[in-house]
Parts: structure tokens; C-alpha cells; sequence
């Protein structure tokens, strides 16, 4: 019941939960998607091939930086071999919505560079961040 309440307050409903560690600078939430099997072309397959471990910035707790463990999986289907989407993760980024969401919401109050260096990151990650959304709004 505990784990349910932890993964809401994170925005982690996607998620299981399987292990939390916390360390002096940041926090490591190891986890894995609740999808059980994925479906492609009309199949549906449970048969794994291949796991790898993704570190991916999430949020900011208490000065501290939380950080996903995700295992993401690939499937096997007849002549292919598919990643699974991970839920609130884009394919080659190493930060999750939410976090790139909290870091322009720091930017009313504070420069780039000091946003940077709370979160982590450089100084340039907002400005980037700023220059992806012009280009949606375009």
C-alpha cells in the first residue's frame, strides 16, 4: 500500500516499484514498466530477449536529485526484435518530462546557469529545453 502512495506522489503509476535507494546527493528508484508483454503488428508477445538498465533524472526532492532504474525490455516477435516504450521517457533523452517540466518552472526565479547547477546539469540544459518547445510551438 505504501509503494502505491510513494508512486503517485512520484508520478510513477506506470511503474513498479522495486527497490529504493537513497544515497548523500540523489536518489535511486529502481523500477521497470507494469506492461507484462507489448504488442507490434497486430502480435503480442511476452518472450524477452535482451534487458538493459536506463539511468534517467526525474525530479528534485528535498535537494536531492531522484533518479529512475529502469529495466527496459526487448521483445521478440517472428523476424524482429522490439524496445518497449518506457512511459514518460522519449527514446534518446536521459531526463523524463517531469523534469524537464520542474526545470522550466525554476527558470521564473532563477538564471540558467544556477537552474543547471541545482538539477545537475550544465547551464546550457535549459536553454535547450527552451529552444525544443519554441520548435513545438512552431
Amino acid at each position: 500500500m505504501q509503494k502505491n502512495y510513494f508512486s503517485k506522489a512520484l508520478k510513477l503509476e506506470e511503474y513498479v516499484i522495486d527497490e529504493v535507494r537513497e544515497h548523500p546527493n540523489e536518489v535511486h528508484i529502481h523500477c521497470r514498466p507494469r506492461s507484462r508483454g507489448m504488442w507490434f503488428d497486430g502480435r503480442y508477445s511476452r518472450r524477452i530477449t535482451e534487458e538493459k538498465v536506463r539511468r534517467i533524472s526525474h525530479m528534485m526532492l528535498e535537494n536531492k536529485q531522484v533518479v529512475l532504474v529502469v529495466t527496459q525490455r526487448r521483445f521478440a516477435f517472428k523476424g524482429t526484435k522490439r524496445w518497449e516504450k518506457l512511459p514518460d521517457i522519449k527514446k534518446y533523452k536521459q531526463t523524463t518530462n517531469t523534469f524537464r517540466l520542474h526545470t522550466l518552472r525554476e527558470l521564473q526565479g532563477d538564471n540558467y546557469s544556477g537552474s543547471g547547477h541545482k538539477r545537475q546539469k550544465s547551464g546550457m540544459f535549459p536553454m535547450k529545453l527552451l529552444d525544443e518547445l519554441e520548435i513545438q510551438l512552431e
